[in-house]
């Protein structure tokens, strides 16, 4: 994520966050160097996903590559036409499950799914695009978490039609680590 701030991206400011940007001699800066809180304003009914999320809840070592956020139905925008910007879109009744709000390192309040329905989003969406080793990187840091929630972890499953997917993949992982 840190290349897409080097390449600007997130220096394009528009007009809703004008207020954010401050003019100085070396050029403009932003008073928020935090792309999460750039990409919540500019798109403020999407959520971050994915392994965005999976990052923010500490279940992924390294930034990922691009910041994804998930909106209702299938609208694009040319706004959403940027390297190192991934959209996902999902039905209206499936959009709110999940979602929680999490503070950013510089302090931003976004929002974010939580671990659970980031895991199933990294699951479902496996053969898409995102690499093997960070998914079994986030599966493994979740079947470790004191705080994880598995009843909520299978309830989301239902909702998201991948009780299937989730005995085929999660239950064998999460089977060896939970408390005994």
């Amino acid at each position: 994520m840190q290349n897409t701030i080097d390449l600007g991206i997130f220096q394009e400011t528009s007009r809703e966050i004008a207020g954010l940007a401050i003019a100085s001699p070396e050029g403009i800066t932003t008073n928020h160097s935090d792309g999460f809180l750039h990409l919540q304003l500019r798109f403020p009914n999407g959520i971050f996903s994915h392994e965005t999320a999976l990052y923010l809840h500490g279940l992924l070592s390294c930034q990922p590559d691009q910041f994804v956020m998930t909106f209702v139905g299938k609208t694009r925008t040319p706004d959403m036409d940027h390297p190192g910007f991934q959209e996902n879109f999902v039905k209206r009744e499936k959009h709110p499950v999940g979602v929680t709000e999490r503070r950013t390192a510089s302090g931003s309040i976004i929002r974010v799914y939580n671990m659970e329905r980031a895991v199933l989003d990294v699951i479902r969406s496996k053969r898409n695009r995102i690499d093997a080793d960070m998914i079994l990187e986030a599966l493994q840091r979740y079947a470790y978490r004191k705080d994880r929630n598995i009843p909520r972890l299978l309830q989301y499953a239902r909702i998201l039609n991948m009780e299937p997917l989730f005995r085929q993949v999660l239950a064998p992982i999460l089977a060896g680590n939970l408390p005994s």
